[in-house]
């Protein structure tokens, strides 16, 4: 009843472990080499970072509302997962002061994603004082690039 809703519900190793995984993963270990470090399947590491993931969009879902920034950072980070043929790219934004990422939006490189960012951060922002936002632009790029 107390771990509902947590990544801990259901757990059947030390809460202590799970949090050891999220922490390796935090450190840039890959799923793999936390399962050999930990003695722990592959499976079950990639599922606690699965369930940690989901708990924390919920928490900056409910905390993250009527935001109030200064000055904001946007820009898009390459990630390549599996094949570098089909990076996935992480679009955020970033308060200069606080260091807060208050929007993310995960996706292909496009300009739907672009605007999804910008979406959700109005949603979470207090807009009776508008931010300055700071980016690079976004250029068509090649189509690997």
């Amino acid at each position: 009843m107390g771990n509902t809703g947590t990544p801990y519900h259901r757990l059947q190793h030390r809460r202590a472990t799970s949090d050891e995984v999220a922490a390796l993963s935090v450190e840039g270990l890959n799923k793999s080499a936390i399962a050999r470090v930990k003695g722990i399947a592959w499976n079950t590491v990639a599922r606690w970072l699965e369930k940690a993931g989901h708990s924390c969009r919920r928490f900056n879902d409910r905390r993250i509302a009527t935001l109030a920034v200064v000055e904001l950072q946007a820009d898009e980070i390459r990630a390549i997962v599996g094949s570098e043929q089909h990076p996935i790219w992480i679009f955020t934004t970033i308060d200069v002061w606080s260091r807060l990422w208050p929007a993310t939006v995960v996706g292909r490189r496009s300009y739907r994603n672009m605007l999804a960012l910008f979406q959700d951060l109005a949603r979470r922002m207090n807009l009776e004082s508008v931010p300055l936002v700071v980016t690079d632009g976004f250029q068509k790029k090649s189509v690997n690039g």
